[in-house]
Parts: C-alpha cells; sequence; structure tokens
C-alpha cells in the first residue's frame, strides 16, 4: 500500500485540485503509522528528487534520486547485481553510500561492476559512493519508480 498526496489510478471524477491540497505525507508521520498499525510488518518512507549525477566529465541528467527508510527493500523488489544494497549503519548515520541503478552504471562506467566503490557527484556537487548496483529491472507495467535509471540513498543523506 502506498500513501502519497497523489493518485497513482486515474479517476477523472476526483478534480486534481483537490489531490494538490492533500498535505504531503512526512517522515515523522511513519513512526506513527508503525505504532497506530500493529499488523504492518513492514513499512518505509521515500522521498524522490530528479537531478544529475556526474562522474568524471560524465554526467547524467533527469535521473531520479530516492531518498529511502530501512524497510525500502521489504516493502519494494529490489536485486542487488553487484556490491551490496543499504546497512542499518546507513541509515542510522545518514552516510553518502547509494546504490544506483543497472542503467546509469552502464551509461556511466560501461559495466556495472566498474561502478562499485566510485564517487560520483550529485546535485550542488554532493559527493556519493556507490556501494551497490541494482540488477537490470527492464520494462514491465508495474514499474513506478524506474529502478534501472534511479539513485537510491539513505533518506538522511
Amino acid at each position: 500500500m502506498f500513501i502519497d498526496k497523489w493518485e497513482y489510478r486515474n479517476d477523472n471524477n476526483y478534480p486534481w485540485w483537490r489531490y494538490y491540497k492533500r498535505p504531503t505525507p512526512k517522515f515523522d508521520e511513519l513512526k506513527q503509522i508503525k505504532d497506530r498499525v500493529p499488523i504492518i510488518q513492514n513499512a518505509s518512507y521515500m522521498t524522490q528528487l530528479q537531478s544529475k549525477v556526474e562522474y568524471g566529465s560524465d554526467m547524467l541528467s533527469g535521473v531520479n534520486y530516492y531518498g529511502v527508510t530501512e524497510d525500502f527493500s521489504k516493502t519494494e523488489h529490489l536485486n542487488v547485481g553487484e556490491g551490496r544494497y543499504l546497512q542499518q549503519t546507513d541509515f542510522d548515520n545518514g552516510t553518502n553510500s547509494i546504490v544506483i541503478g543497472y542503467t546509469i552504471a552502464e551509461k556511466m562506467f560501461g559495466r556495472a561492476e566498474l561502478a562499485i566503490g566510485k564517487t560520483v557527484r550529485l546535485e550542488d556537487d554532493k559527493p556519493a559512493n556507490v556501494i551497490g548496483v541494482l540488477e537490470k529491472q527492464g520494462q514491465n507495467m508495474m514499474d513506478m519508480f524506474g529502478y534501472d535509471d534511479c539513485i537510491i540513498m539513505p533518506y538522511r543523506f
């Protein structure tokens, strides 16, 4: 289940301006949901931004940044093909460790395995260390987040 300000289905009977007036979910509300709904085993928070990623003189724009919390990999189907996924210490400390999508790794480094250990620059020249590359997802109808073309990072980073 997703809780968001926006609707994911096309409901022509509900005016767009009502979605616009809805509040944006907040990070602090995640704990409240977990506390108030004990049946939930895993819940995660995600924030999204679209920007660029740079390595050396190469730059890709229009990259989705996903700032996520610990349970994200339990609520989404993600497989790391190279390196590793984010660990609890990455989330606790808000480290600059990132996991990148397969397409980004190929475009920037030629092969996915060559991305591991590299330091890339994100928005505002913020350095980030590539610790993992997701397996190639490809296109499918349920691919809402486009994991081949994204960067996943700890929410606190």
